[in-house]
Formats: structure tokens, C-alpha cells, sequence
């Protein structure tokens, strides 16, 4: 998963990382200061390496949208973070995010040419083997799958088929809380969705950081830690 940590940081990370929507709203000081909360969590981990991801899920048009979310993407990136958006390939290369996640595989394609080797290029696909299947042989860098009550487990068994198969990471998407880390990480997860978890909880999200990292943590098989 060597596309998903800096170099510039130290070495020993968990096998299963945060990832985390952000979007602009009328609220950016909120927003602001949710994300030095979260990145002063995740830093304060015992863990020296980073590997969480923040996907950007707006839309970027005007040239002062452009400079602020640049801006976003270079603090995030200087605290050890990943920054991706969401379809914006043009946009991505132009202010050099990380990458970008998309919704087929024409466009991941796109992006890889655009974007280059080093990008990083992520699909969400709906909860089916026939995709999954067909995602082994794309050129990508990540998956998504969205969970929800009722797919539960059909969503677990994909992750299980997909993680014995490639070392390409998995993100879980749904309202995800710190009670379900424990049977997604078991399961393979290699990012968890705590978008809404962190940003809405009611101790704020920093406490929301600690809560998902430390469920993270104690599922982790004691021999898998670095």
C-alpha cells in the first residue's frame, strides 16, 4: 500500500486507515477547524505513519473554489495526509492532488492517463461479485463498497473475496461508527469511512478520531503490528 503513506514520515502503520468527505459549505471556518482536530488525532496516534485519505466531494468551477480547495490539499498534505477528488481529473492534475476516485472503469482509464503512474486512481462499484471480479484486472489503486443494514453480508464476503485475491486496498463507505470497525477491519477493510462518524459527533471530532482509531487498533491482530 506503499501509495498511501508519505515518504517524508516515520515508519510502522496500522493495516486499516480513516477516510474521510469533505466538502465546502458556507461553514469553511467549521470545517477548518474539524480538520486540524482530526489530523492533530490521527498524528497523535502511536503510530509514526500515516495512512488516512480525505476525498474532496465537491465541485470545483471557479478559479477562488480552485485556490481554496489547492489550499485544503496542501495543509492536509503537509500533515502527512491524502487528498483525492471526486471525478475532478482535470482539476486534480492541476493542483497536483494525490488523485482522484471515480464511478467507472472508462473514467479510471482517463485518469490514469491524465494523472499518470503515481496517481492514485479509486472506483466505487455497488456490492457485486461481477464487479469485484472485474475490478481485479483494472488498473487501479483502490475500491469502495458501500454498506448498509441490509447488505451487510453480502458487503463482508466481498471484502473477504477481494482481500485474499490482490493486496489492493478496500474502503467500506457507509454511517460508519467505531462499533463496526472491529468486524471490517477482521473482514479486510483497509480504509474505513468515518465521514460521518467524526464530523457530527456530538464530543466533536476529535474525540470521534480517537474513538475510530483506537477500535481500529485493538482489531488488529497483535502480530500484524509494526
Amino acid at each position: 500500500m506503499t501509495g498511501f503513506v508519505r515518504e517524508t514520515t516515520k515508519k510502522g502503520a496500522p493495516s486499516c486507515g480513516l477516510y474521510i468527505k469533505i466538502r465546502q459549505t458556507g461553514k469553511s471556518f467549521t470545517l477548518l477547524e474539524n480538520l486540524k482536530k482530526i489530523c492533530f488525532g490521527v498524528n497523535a496516534s502511536k503510530y509514526e505513519k500515516n495512512m488516512h485519505v480525505f476525498e474532496y466531494t465537491g465541485k470545483i468551477t471557479k478559479t477562488d473554489e480552485k485556490e481554496y480547495i489547492a489550499a485544503l490539499k496542501d495543509y492536509l498534505q503537509a500533515q502527512g495526509m491524502i487528498f483525492i477528488l471526486r471525478e475532478g481529473i482535470e482539476i486534480a492534475a492541476e493542483i497536483k492532488a494525490d488523485g482522484v476516485i471515480v464511478k467507472t472503469f472508462a473514467e479510471s482509464k482517463k485518469a490514469r492517463e491524465i494523472l499518470g503512474d503515481e496517481a492514485i486512481i479509486g472506483i466505487r462499484l455497488a456490492a457485486s461479485r461481477k464487479k469485484i471480479i472485474e475490478a481485479l484486472d483494472k488498473d487501479i489503486d483502490f475500491i469502495s463498497i458501500p454498506i448498509t443494514a441490509k447488505n451487510n453480508s453480502l458487503v463482508m464476503d466481498l471484502l473477504h473475496y477481494w482481500s485474499v485475491r490482490t493486496d489492493k486496498p478496500c474502503l467500506i463507505e457507509g454511517n460508519i461508527s467505531n462499533n463496526e470497525c472491529k468486524s471490517l477491519v477482521l473482514s479486510g477493510a483497509s480504509f474505513i469511512d468515518g465521514s460521518n462518524y467524526i464530523l457530527k459527533h456530538p464530543s466533536g471530532a476529535l474525540q470521534a478520531v480517537i474513538n475510530m482509531l483506537y477500535a481500529i487498533d485493538v482489531a488488529i491482530p497483535s502480530e500484524t503490528k509494526h
